[in-house]
């Protein structure tokens, strides 16, 4: 039979009994701590990261350039935004192509600038996926134009070949009041008659003036003094 060891006797092999140590609160501490920093490290570097590289992207990102320094065959992105800048053209954001600037060519007026179909500040500009060459700002006496109802209350007209069915041009006018030529013929002559042109009827077109208030028209850009359908 097997007595047990009563607690304090020897083993029987004369040994100590064995018994497990615990580590001491003061030996585990330091583990936890080893722990602890860890995290905080990492956070550390994580922000020191951020900081370079906003600080890099600042120092290398291109400012933005005010739409109206923009010079001929640049982009802008839409006038109507609150400070419209200089794009790529071929960016999502390009809106218009400059024709001119009329502080650069030292010129006053986007009528003198053939392919402009709108207008902000000092720059002459065209939709810039437009064909310059086919805009209205470009027809000059003897072309012609096409006209697809001229009876119409807001008619569409595209340059043309004088071919049958066109409207031959006899003059262009410009900035006529847009009052004066709806009382054309009421109380006032008709603009094509005060300057010495007998024309059957008339097309009245107008730039896109951008403003601060949003686009403006006041007057007709251009008025296209008109002789007989082309047989």
């Amino acid at each position: 039979m097997t007595h047990p060891t009563p607690p304090g006797s020897p083993s029987p092999s004369g040994l100590p009994p064995y018994t497990a140590s615990q580590p001491s609160p003061a030996a585990a501490s330091p583990r936890r701590r080893r722990r602890l920093w860890i995290p905080v490290t990492l956070v550390a570097v994580l922000v020191l990261g951020a900081v370079a590289a906003g600080g890099i992207y600042l120092a290398t990102r291109t400012p933005s350039v005010p739409a109206t320094e923009a010079q001929a065959d640049q982009c802008i992105d839409s006038p109507s935004n609150e400070k419209p800048v200089v794009v790529d053209c071929d960016s999502e954001d390009a809106v218009y192509r400059v024709v001119a600037n009329l502080w650069s060519e030292g010129m006053t007026d986007c009528v003198d600038a053939p392919g402009t179909e709108a207008v902000f500040e000092k720059l002459c500009l065209i939709p810039k996926d437009n064909d310059p060459e086919q805009a209205l700002s470009t027809v000059e006496e003897g072309g012609c134009l096409t006209i697809d109802d001229i009876e119409a209350e807001s008619p569409d007209a595209t340059k043309s070949d004088c071919v049958p069915g066109a409207y031959p041009v006899q003059a262009v006018l410009h900035h006529i009041d847009q009052f004066s030529l709806a009382t054309a013929g009421i109380t006032t002559e008709h603009p094509c008659a005060e300057a010495g042109v007998e024309s059957g009827s008339s097309f009245a077109w107008s730039f896109n003036h951008y403003t601060m208030f949003g686009i403006s028209q006041t007057d007709y850009d251009f008025v296209f003094c008109l002789g007989e359908p082309q047989d």
